[in-house]
């Protein structure tokens, strides 16, 4: 994931966070919501677990994206916090790691909707405000079905594999869900960052499809400098040429020149194994 967000250009802004250095801050606020009985603790077959209690009822919270959202914590089970073993669950770390960093906005696919409920319980029992949320709708295959590698599709780093420019890829991804109230589809890093909004976000689920993330990346294609598009190029033979590394000096420029000749229909290392 690290690794992704470095090839879009999405460098963090603070020092990464690790939770399995935390572990005794989180256990100081598991402590406190046992002193306040606003916990317990649960005897396993581990050790002891603690456990918080949930509060029956109706907790109603608005959701940037989403609007007013309901749930009924009658149907929760009482949140385990910190396991028998002494490491904390996700819903209790990512609770206490939101308020220490003064968390504004918390915003994450829709699946974790029922979390979202579950963690605004835990901040109302310590006593601070919640943040503001906002869940994005998921993106879909060609069957309408929730992309997962475990399905077999790609990781994003599969598409630089293949040639994708990420200032292509980026601008793909934000198209994904978000409307930008116009008919613009090509945007820079820099203009994104100028003109995007969450209250543009779309409720429903996004279609993820390949031939318009090719327009796209054919598009930035045609913006790159002489220098860079030279070194995608040559990258884009070694990938679909077969050892072109061991071609002759001779051999390697014909293929250069080819390559140069179809530039224009090329939007990635893929087209140049069908036109090569």
């Amino acid at each position: 994931i690290l690794d992704s967000l470095k090839w879009l250009g999405m460098e963090p802004d603070e020092e990464l966070l690790f939770q399995s250095r935390r572990v005794s801050i989180y256990k100081k606020y598991a402590e406190r919501l046992l002193d306040e009985a606003k916990a317990y603790y649960e005897q396993t077959e581990k050790g002891k677990a603690i456990r918080f209690k949930n509060l029956k009822g109706k907790i109603i919270f608005y959701d940037i994206v989403k609007g007013k959202i309901e749930f009924n914590t009658g149907e929760f089970d009482d949140l385990v916090l910190i396991k028998s073993d002494g490491t904390p669950t996700y819903n209790f770390a990512c609770v206490i790691d939101d308020i220490q960093m003064h968390i504004t906005h918390v915003i994450r696919g829709e699946e974790h909707l029922t979390n979202t409920a579950r963690h605004i319980l835990i901040q109302r029992a310590l006593g601070v405000e919640s943040p503001e949320y906002a869940h994005l709708p998921l993106l879909l295959d060609k069957k309408r079905r929730k992309l997962s590698k475990r399905a077999g599709d790609v990781s994003l780093l599969d598409f630089k594999k293949k040639g994708f420019l990420p200032e292509a890829m980026l601008n793909y991804l934000v198209l994904l869900g978000w409307n930008p109230k116009n008919d613009r589809e090509f945007f820079s890093h820099a203009e994104l960052v100028k003109v995007f909004s969450l209250n543009g976000i779309q409720k429903g689920g996004a279609v993820f499809d390949e031939v318009k993330l090719n327009s796209i990346n054919k598009h930035h294609l045609s913006l790159l400098s002489d220098e860079r598009l030279s070194k995608w190029e040559r990258a884009g033979l070694k990938n679909s040429v077969k050892n072109f590394d061991k071609k002759t000096r001779s051999e390697k420029k014909i293929w250069e020149a080819a390559m140069k000749t179809e530039r224009g229909r090329i939007s990635s290392y893929c087209d140049l194994e069908e036109i090569i």
